[in-house]
């Protein structure tokens, strides 16, 4: 089960749980409920996964057939079109590319930075991580002067 894969997950990060609970905002005694057979409502839940660098992905099981008649809409997200790994738009699929931009850089996963980056420009990055506050642009902060020089 997915719980079981995550608590996996978790045990195998190099990340402390105190890391991965700030990132993630929410306190540490979450991450000790969930390994303790626990659970937590599914936005908390994926808050958690993103802060691991983990995806929740949902698909059909084996043999299964639709759950609804509704056709799928087959429009991938901004994300998708843009490469990017992790779902920052999976709430809001008309997300604004500044709403996006500033969802990457509170995450600092260092692909999606720099395919940001390829797309909008390093400038808007930096622009973008001048507004955040100081707690969640610090990882950001020590990864975009590594783009900036990558790309120059």
């Amino acid at each position: 089960m997915i719980i079981d894969q995550f608590r996996q997950f978790l045990a195998d990060s190099a990340d402390s749980k105190r890391a991965i609970a700030q990132r993630a905002g929410v306190r540490p005694e979450l991450l000790s409920r969930l390994e303790r057979q626990q659970s937590c409502d599914l936005a908390t839940f994926e808050k958690i996964a993103l802060a691991m660098h983990l995806e929740i992905v949902v698909r059909p099981a084996p043999a299964a057939g639709p759950v609804s008649d509704a056709p799928a809409s087959g429009t991938p997200s901004k994300a998708q079109r843009l490469g990017l790994a992790l779902p920052y738009d999976w709430s809001n699929p008309n997300i604004s590319d500044r709403a996006l931009i500033l969802k990457a850089l509170e995450y600092a996963h260092l692909p999606d930075l720099t395919r940001l980056a390829l797309h909008f420009g390093i400038d808007a990055l930096e622009a973008a991580l001048a507004t955040l506050p100081a707690a969640q642009a610090q990882s950001a902060a020590r990864v975009l002067p590594n783009i900036r020089a990558a790309l120059a």
